[in-house]
Order: C-alpha cells, then sequence, then structure tokens
C-alpha cells in the first residue's frame, strides 16, 4: 500500500515524523493510543446497542433556524 502525504512546511513534515516515532516506541504512549481505540470500540459498541434498542430515536434532531444546537 502507497500513501502520499503533502505537508504545508518542512518542520509540519519534521514535527508529524517525530509524532510517529514517539507513538511507535513510547511504551506510554503505545498504552495510551490502545486504550483510546479501545475506549472508542465500548463507544461504538454502545451507540449501536441503542440504536437498535430504540429505534424511535433514531431520526434526525430538528435544528431551529436561529441555533445549530438540537431543541
Amino acid at each position: 500500500m502507497n500513501i502520499q502525504i503533502k505537508f504545508q512546511s518542512y518542520e509540519e513534515m519534521l514535527l508529524s515524523i517525530e509524532r510517529m516515532y514517539i507513538m511507535e516506541y513510547s511504551p506510554v504512549a503505545r498504552k495510551i493510543s490502545k486504550e483510546r481505540s479501545e475506549n472508542t470500540a465500548i463507544a461504538l459498541e454502545n451507540t449501536q446497542h441503542l440504536m437498535t434498542a430504540y429505534p424511535e430515536n433514531n431520526k434526525q434532531p430538528y435544528l431551529s433556524p436561529t441555533s445549530r444546537y438540537p431543541i
């Protein structure tokens, strides 16, 4: 698999490489990353359960014209 990433600047590229290196080789960063992915999986599972348990709540929320937030 070939992935191409375009960076705005050389500094941005170096920062990105540094972050990837830290995530790959730091045991603490790896542990945090693993916990985050587990938490995301649990949250998705819970959401799917709620959507199947309460199908009447799966409608799109009504948005008022003056607000960005559901009423």
